[in-house]
């Protein structure tokens, strides 16, 4: 069991982390910005109020944590911080080498670094090229941190069921509008809790 710290909890993929790596057997430390409106109730989740922009929020969350989960990203509309993955990323690469944790899971998107190709990419980089400069930012950070690190690459996400039987990869074939459960990015990203299969990589994820 290790104890895993989410930030981006309250976000609909965050909270399929959550949920995915409690029913692996992991505690877990949910992170969020404000009092969520329904409350922990199992004895290996934890709720924490704490911005992960500020470095004393940041360093709160990570007392004892094994591994960190970043699955923030802007908001939806004209006031969304578009630079937020990175500035985020910042925050918790500096905190996790002061509290001595080593591993961070990151959900990216597909269209970054070697993804960025065929249709579905440069319409992404057409529509929302400051998130994906932002999305870019957040992982170089990681690659040069030294840490232990993994990154997802979902394509477009939905709230469907997890199916189990999602892709993954690098140059994987997809559709003009591919598509994959939040769920089973969950199950991606806990499965890289424990163990070294993909880790030091950034993986496509496709339905």
């Amino acid at each position: 069991m290790k104890r895993v710290v989410v930030f981006g909890a309250s976000g609909e993929t965050g909270r399929r982390v959550v949920a995915r790596a409690l029913e692996a057997g992991h505690e877990v430390v949910a992170v969020h910005r404000s009092t969520p409106s329904v409350m922990a109730e199992h004895d290996r989740h934890t709720i924490i109020i704490a911005d992960p922009l500020r470095a004393t929020d940041a360093r709160k969350a990570l007392v004892g944590a094994d591994v960190v989960v970043h699955a923030i990203g802007p908001k939806r509309g004209s006031d969304a911080r578009l630079t937020v993955s990175g500035d985020v990323m910042e925050v918790l690469l500096t905190a996790m080498k002061e509290a001595g944790v080593r591993r961070l899971l990151f959900v990216s998107a597909f269209g970054t670094g070697a993804s960025r190709r065929g249709f579905y990419a440069a319409m992404l980089w057409t529509m929302i090229r400051r998130r994906m400069e932002d999305k870019e930012r957040a992982e170089a950070l990681l690659r040069a941190s030294g840490l232990e690190w993994f990154v997802a690459l979902p394509v477009i996400l939905t709230n469907a069921p997890p199916t189990g039987r999602y892709r993954v990869g690098t140059a994987l074939a997809v559709s003009a509008f591919p598509r994959v459960s939040r769920g089973d990015v969950a199950d991606l990203m806990v499965r890289r809790i424990e163990g070294a299969e993909m880790m030091g990589s950034a993986v496509e994820i496709t339905g």
